[in-house]
């Protein structure tokens, strides 16, 4: 099933609380990618106070996205920009999405 379907969603919830339970613990932690997070939040809200001793967390990859859009827009306002391209250390065509955080490799 797609990891962007409510019902997933409450599962993968549900689990987790149970894996809690299972191993003591007052809260457990979440980690899901973007799209995932807006739904969890959603059922969390909706659902109060029931998962209340789930804390939701956006994955590092999208993390690391926003860290290099914020070091990006640093950059943006010198003359590093232009050092990087010169250097070959990217390519004029990726300078733009380095510095909005939204070019990346696997």
């Amino acid at each position: 099933m797609p990891p962007t379907r409510l019902d997933v969603v409450v599962q993968t919830l549900k689990r987790s609380q149970r894996v809690a339970m299972e191993c003591q613990l007052q809260y457990v932690v979440v980690i899901y990618d973007l799209a995932v997070v807006k739904l969890a939040m959603q059922v969390q809200c909706t659902e109060a106070p029931f998962y209340d001793n789930v804390f939701i967390c956006f994955g590092q990859f999208h993390i690391l996205m926003k860290y290099c859009a914020e070091l990006g827009h640093i950059i943006d306002g010198s003359d590093s920009p232009d050092i990087l391209t010169e250097t070959e250390v990217l390519a004029p065509g990726s300078l733009n999405g380095f510095l909005s955080g939204k070019h990346y490799n696997t």
